[in-house]
């Protein structure tokens, strides 16, 4: 998708693409410890709310007129900033339920424009009426207050959400290794390198818009995009895929995947699953030296990094002339996410967060 083809009505219809691609996600379970009431977001809904639910043990569900009698256990919301669903969520805490919202982003500020454009959140909850979306920062900050705890996905997102509430919880992104078993690797003597993410991360493609104008140039290598089009990109472009297990099969394709991102306050609150995408399907990932990625660049030591578009530039110059390496790397960075980021390292603090109180 190019940002060029936005419109209002393919807004609609990519939103009602989205919800039907998330209902793959939605199940039952009796006696179910917590209730993931998910929103129409396949990816967040995936490992947000079906991965940790499937371990919890949960369930996911969309939200209906049966709700109330649906919910078993905590109920886990996924960050609200709308009318309905936070009066709804009220309403299930005010009898008695325990009452949680998930946030995989920071929903508290307002997200930068891209190329002039605002995404789906509006600042205020008029503005919100008026676009149709019904979201907005205002009414997530209204409602933030009002739960019994915040579960965040990052150290950054707790951080800023302990200032507005006592109770937060940290709860990293993890993975279910079985999920990677149809990600095959294809082998090419060419070095692919690629770059994956949604019309959103086109935001962050200047800072690495001349090196892979520059690696693309080179003898042995070929650069894609995976889900995105920026503009003036002639190179090889794959479309999105709402099924994120078709996206993920693109991944098996490439030897390198990128991870830029345009730091401001908003994108500091942002997970590293990009790098872990990248790394589960045997590419080497190469990341911006920011927030999201700390747990490789700081506490892993991970030397794939940049942080500027000089740094970029250098970064995959060096990655293109010690490509004899790029195998061994990504089997560093995959070794990294079995051992430490999978379910079963981080369940507990899901079972903490909904036992606390």
């Amino acid at each position: 998708m190019t940002l060029e083809t936005v419109t209002r009505e393919q807004i609609e219809k990519r939103k009602a693409e989205a919800h039907q691609a998330s209902e793959q996600f939605d199940f039952r379970r009796n006696g179910s410890l917590a209730t993931f009431w998910r929103q129409a977001t396949p990816g967040t809904t995936y490992w947000r709310g079906v991965i940790p639910m499937l371990k919890l043990p949960g369930q996911v569900l969309p939200l209906g007129e049966d709700a109330t009698e649906l919910q078993e256990g905590v109920a886990i919301w996924q960050f609200l900033g709308d009318v309905g669903r936070s009066n709804i969520a009220l309403y299930l805490k005010a009898k008695g339920v325990r009452t949680l919202m998930e946030v995989d982003d920071n929903y508290w500020r307002f997200a930068p424009p891209m190329y002039g454009k605002h995404g789906a959140w509006a600042r205020l909850h008029k503005d919100a009426m008026i676009n149709g979306t019904g979201y907005s920062v205002e009414k997530h900050r209204w409602v933030v207050p009002l739960m019994d705890g915040i579960i965040c996905s990052t150290d950054q997102l707790a951080n800023e959400y302990a200032q507005y509430h006592p109770n937060v919880y940290v709860c990293r992104n993890s993975i279910l290794p079985e999920d990677w078993a149809p990600v095959t690797r294809t082998e090419s003597e060419t070095l692919r390198i690629g770059y994956y993410g949604s019309i959103s991360h086109l935001r962050d493609y200047p800072r690495v818009k001349k090196a892979l104008k520059w690696a693309a140039r080179q003898p042995g290598v070929e650069v894609s995009m995976i889900g995105m089009q920026p503009p003036g990109w002639t190179g090889p472009t794959l479309p999105w895929e709402d099924s994120l297990f078709l996206g993920r099969l693109h991944l098996g394709n490439i030897d390198v995947g990128i991870a830029p991102l345009t730091r401001n306050p908003w994108a500091d609150g942002k997970s590293d699953v990009k790098a872990m995408e990248y790394a589960m399907a045997g590419a080497l990932p190469i990341l911006e030296d920011a927030p999201p990625y700390y747990p490789w660049t700081r506490d892993l030591g991970w030397d794939w990094k940049a942080d500027s578009p000089e740094s970029w530039d250098a970064i995959i110059k060096q990655v293109v002339s010690e490509r004899d390496h790029v195998k061994a790397e990504a089997a560093r960075a995959k070794a990294y996410v079995l051992e430490n980021r999978t379910i079963d390292h981080e369940i507990h603090k899901w079972r903490e967060a909904i036992a606390d109180g």
